[in-house]
């Protein structure tokens, strides 16, 4: 009798712990993982659909100066707003880039594109660890500056072809729904300039009908950097052109009242 309830018990363990074997390696699959924190075809991560919602690309114009200081607000208000569950989603994909010298002359990211993992208090108490899930967050945030910070050191330009990159990106990324632009908003090349308010009419409608193209662009957020010239920028953002050009689309000042 003692013989068969050990091989009772024996038959009963081994399905037990293949069964927590499975169960550790699931949660551990679920997880994503620096150094991007994009989801990945995993089984585990197929199954429970853990996708990236939408993709922002955060993009700095440096065809003017930005300010040592105009950076340091952006950069504290960019981590706010990856802090916002409803602008910048669990998974969001994260690209960076700097406005180029030249229409057509965009390149590529300033890094591999990211995605926003949780904050320590999102942690899950059947997987995770808090204290390291708010540790991943702050080292993405970490990361994010980083690349923040190298694209606000490039050099001045002629240009500023701030609609037409805006343009090229939505025909790269066709899952682009929102931008976060760091930048005065003064759109300057052949096409359209506000600094002699002239321009092609007709080239920008039928760029800013690609910016809004298929109406996947939902947010455009701006951190606004005033340059001091009354006479040709707004005091706030939008002005009457670019909400003519965003028409449809929603916009936030990310430093407005």
């Amino acid at each position: 009798m003692r013989i068969i309830r050990e091989n009772r018990g024996f038959a009963f363990a081994v399905p037990t712990v293949f069964l927590v074997v499975v169960a550790l390696w699931w949660f551990d699959n679920i997880k994503v993982y620096p150094p991007t924190y994009c989801p990945e075809p995993t089984v585990p991560q197929t199954v429970m659909r853990a996708l990236s919602p939408g993709h922002t690309v955060i993009l700095v114009d440096t065809s003017n100066e930005v300010s040592r200081e105009d950076g340091a607000r952006a950069d504290a208000l960019i981590d706010e707003w990856t802090k916002n569950d409803t602008a910048a989603p669990f998974l969001q994909r994260l690209s960076v880039y700097s406005l180029p010298q030249q229409v057509d002359d965009l390149g590529g990211p300033h890094s591999e594109p990211m995605c926003i993992p949780k904050e320590g208090d999102e942690y899950s108490w059947l997987y995770e660890n808090q204290t390291m899930v708010q540790a991943h967050f702050l080292n993405f945030l970490s990361q994010l500056k980083a690349v923040f910070w190298d694209t606000v050191g490039k050099g001045e330009a002629d240009q500023s072809p701030l609609v037409e990159t805006m343009a090229q990106l939505r025909e790269q990324y066709d899952d682009i729904d929102s931008f976060v632009l760091v930048s005065d908003m003064l759109q300057h090349t052949p096409m359209w300039s506000h600094y002699r308010k002239t321009g092609d009419l007709g080239a920008v409608e039928a760029t800013c009908d690609q910016v809004r193209a298929l109406g996947r662009l939902k947010k455009v957020y701006v951190y606004y950097i005033d340059r001091e010239l009354p006479t040709i920028q707004a005091s706030a953002w939008p002005d009457e052109w670019w909400a003519n050009c965003l028409a449809g689309v929603g916009t936030e000042m990310l430093n407005g009242i």
